[in-house]
């Protein structure tokens, strides 16, 4: 049976978080039930048996166990365990959200080793599966994640992806061997034919290349100088653009919330 218990603080903003435990019901070592903490993060202390999973959220009416999930455990002896709780994921719901991977591996949405949910709006609409397949495990930035071995890679479909303009976000943990010596993928569209994206990381230049193909040429290459992106350490980057078919956007690259470079006139042509 599994046990939760809350708890309520204030890390800059409210914070609510559920613990969940399959053994016994958790214990909550610090801080303080309802406690407030006027810093941009928390250290978590509990004590807890079995699987255990750790879900947060801004706001109460909204904490459940589709949203928030920022720690797991799925094999956790009786012990005092410490989480440092510095983000919160972004929520299912939020507006223009087209797809919204986890990567926490979770068998009720019909999550394997195969098949990763998309759980932006009502959830299922672009759901990734692979053959190639990235390990998974439980030591995410925010809960799960995927290791890329430099050949593994998730397939999606593309509902609602407008090429001409959207932002694109991600955690990533570089590893020094791969990282530093090959082009690696981030993400990119089916370029199997018609207007296709691609976003990849040079380690060499220390780039982030941005690819927008016409059929199987490119038809432009934005390079963004972004800086040496120190490894096995988590990162988060973001890139944005915004125009249409018939104007020449402008495409900003921010890694860890600094603003790295800018493209004043991201480009197609064909």
């Amino acid at each position: 049976m599994k046990k939760t218990i809350p708890l309520l603080c204030v890390i800059a903003l409210v914070c609510v978080l559920g613990i969940y435990a399959s053994v016994f019901q958790p214990i909550i070592n610090f801080p303080a039930n309802e406690s407030k903490i006027n810093t941009h993060y928390a250290l978590l202390n509990f004590t807890a048996n079995g699987s255990i999973l750790v879900f947060a959220n801004d706001n109460s009416s909204r904490l459940n166990t589709k949203n928030g999930l920022v720690f797991i455990n799925l094999s956790q002896a009786n012990k005092t365990m410490i989480y440092n709780l510095t983000t919160l994921p972004i929520q299912s719901d939020s507006e223009g959200l087209v797809a919204l991977y986890h990567f926490d591996n979770r068998s009720e949405f019909g999550e394997n080793n195969t098949v990763v949910y998309d759980f932006a709006s009502n959830g299922g609409r672009n759901n990734g599966t692979c053959t190639n397949c990235p390990t998974w495990n439980e030591t995410g930035k925010i809960a799960g994640a995927y290791e890329f071995n430099g050949s593994a890679f998730i397939s999606h479909p593309t509902t609602g992806v407008n090429i001409f303009n959207g932002t694109i976000s991600m955690w990533i943990k570089p590893d020094t061997n791969l990282f530093d010596a090959t082009e690696q993928g981030l993400w990119s569209t089916d370029d199997s034919g018609g207007d296709a994206l691609d976003l990849t990381y040079m380690g060499t230049a220390d780039t982030l290349f941005f690819r927008w193909w016409d059929g199987y040429s490119v038809a432009s290459n934005t390079e963004a100088v972004i800086g040496d992106l120190e490894a096995d350490v988590w990162h988060h980057i973001v890139f944005t653009w915004d125009g249409t078919a018939d104007n020449t956007p402008t495409a900003f690259f921010y890694v860890d919330g600094e603003r790295k470079d800018t493209i004043e006139r991201l480009y197609k042509n064909g």
